[in-house]
């Protein structure tokens, strides 16, 4: 017994030294490891703060993507222009300077005259219908975010329309808009504000408050949600709701990012963000009617353009509009019948 006892000492000592001297040990024959896998990060870059509904529900669905892919693949969540300035969003997702985020439309105009569409006047009734044609115009935009900008478009959703505020006077008629000092965001929107016979003067949102109050401009074409939040119904009374302009977003994956993605993965990707895409719009459709009853406790005057008056404004416009659906090719036609399809669903009230 002394000896056997001596003989295994001598043995793991000589087994010790050996690790300590950097030998190896093998793992037993039809075994596997079960260190976990590193995870895969993606940065996820939008301009919205976490305040508003294009803040926080991105983050929730974010939260359901990342338990479903079980630590292989993380997104990682920036809000507020964190990571990325508004108008770099989608180079930024091209460039792999970020892998994904969410983005408005508008700023693709100047880089591909297709892009005129998700803001070309007149073209949905309503936010639900813009809505709808955004969901079917998926397929349509996806094609040129692959072939041009190296991105997959996992969503399309609507941002709300621009409207016109005054100061002055309610806006009702053509003839009330004649020769008015009108911001505009945009080249499409001081276009727009010229057919009318208004006098487009080009001020950045930032400083259009300071520019009502001061009677540098008259009136301004701005989303509802931007009026209240550059509190302008402290400076303009008047707000005529006629669903001008629409407005859209886009969520997108570096197009090298998901090709290399596992089939379960990109599942579980497009499904929640198809599930955060209806959770966005029906978000904007609430946002929309509780910014009209905030505005109307907040003094400001509410006119619905009436249907007969919007078609004589739309009339007015149509050699523009026409212009634009004429610079896109067949991509304009196909979007004016999707907007024909989905506003026949869709009545402007």
């Amino acid at each position: 017994m002394k000896k056997l006892f001596i003989l295994m000492a001598v043995i793991i000592l000589a087994s010790l030294l050996a690790i300590s001297c950097g030998g190896t040990t093998s793992t037993p024959a039809g075994t596997t490891s079960t260190a976990p896998p590193k995870a895969i990060v993606l940065r996820w870059a939008t301009p919205y703060p976490v305040a508003d509904p294009y803040g926080f529900l991105p983050k929730d669905a974010i939260a359901r993507f990342n338990q479903r892919a079980g630590g292989r693949y993380v997104i990682e969540f920036h809000p507020a222009a964190e990571l990325v300035a508004l108008p770099e969003h989608a180079d930024a997702i091209r460039t792999k300077t970020v892998e994904m985020g969410l983005y408005p439309i508008g700023p693709l105009e100047g880089v591909d005259a297709r892009f005129n569409s998700s803001e070309l006047p007149f073209l949905f009734n309503n936010v639900q219908a813009n809505a709808a044609g955004l969901l079917e115009m998926v397929p349509l935009y996806d094609e040129i975010l692959t072939s041009k900008f190296n991105q997959k478009l996992l969503a399309a959703t609507t941002g709300g329309a621009c409207e016109l505020v005054s100061v002055k006077k309610p806006i009702k008629t053509l003839d009330d808009i004649q020769g008015e000092l009108t911001q505009a965001l945009s080249p499409l929107l001081a276009s727009l504000i010229q057919t009318w016979g208004g006098s487009p003067v080009t001020v950045s949102g930032s400083e259009i408050y300071s520019a009502l109050q001061k009677g540098v401009v008259d009136c301004t074409l701005a989303p509802l949600g931007a009026v209240l939040a550059w509190g302008l119904s402290d400076v303009s009374k008047y707000c005529t709701l006629g669903y001008f302009t629409p407005a859209g977003d886009f969520t997108t994956i570096n197009l090298d990012v998901w090709k290399a993605m596992p089939s379960d993965i990109q599942k579980a990707l497009t499904e929640e963000m198809a599930q955060m895409a209806t959770d966005l719009n029906n978000a904007r459709f609430k946002q929309l009617d509780d910014a009209v009853a905030l505005l109307k406790s907040q003094k400001m005057e509410i006119y619905i353009l009436p249907k007969a008056e919007r078609d004589k404004y739309q009339a007015k416009a149509q050699p523009y509009i026409d212009q634009l659906v004429t610079g896109m090719g067949d991509f304009g036609k196909k979007v004016v019948d999707i907007g024909n399809k989905v506003n026949a669903q869709n009545p402007y009230k």
